[in-house]
């Protein structure tokens, strides 16, 4: 799922990734308030007017879902960051590990050509 998402959306970057990590909760807030208003309406309406409730109902239920899409894409994202920072650390451990034994090979090359 991660890797479809960074396709998708071509993604290469993490500055990329932060950023449409910062869209997608921009749009989960703003379909979270659209959400509310109409729940508040339909708390209001729904002793008049019961078509009306219906189709804010149906409404509500399709910002819903697109809630829970773009929630899933937000944690996707947090994985991401979570697994590249990890492996960032996994990385400078063994190059650091690289130079150390590198080092030691010329610090033995080094002896060894001074000997007959």
């Amino acid at each position: 799922k991660e890797t479809r998402l960074l396709c998708r959306h071509q993604i290469d970057t993490a500055e990329q990734l932060l950023s449409y990590q910062k869209e997608v909760e921009a749009q989960i807030t703003v379909l979270t308030e659209t959400r509310k208003h109409l729940r508040y309406q339909v708390r209001h309406i729904e002793k008049t007017d019961t078509t009306q409730v219906d189709v804010m109902k149906a409404e509500i239920s399709q910002l819903s879902g697109k809630l829970q899409s773009l929630k899933e894409e937000g944690n996707l994202c947090q994985g991401i960051l979570a697994r590249s920072k990890e492996r960032k650390k996994t990385l400078s451990v063994v190059r650091q590990e690289k130079r150390k034994e590198r080092k030691v090979s010329d610090r033995d090359k080094r002896r060894g050509s001074g000997r007959p």
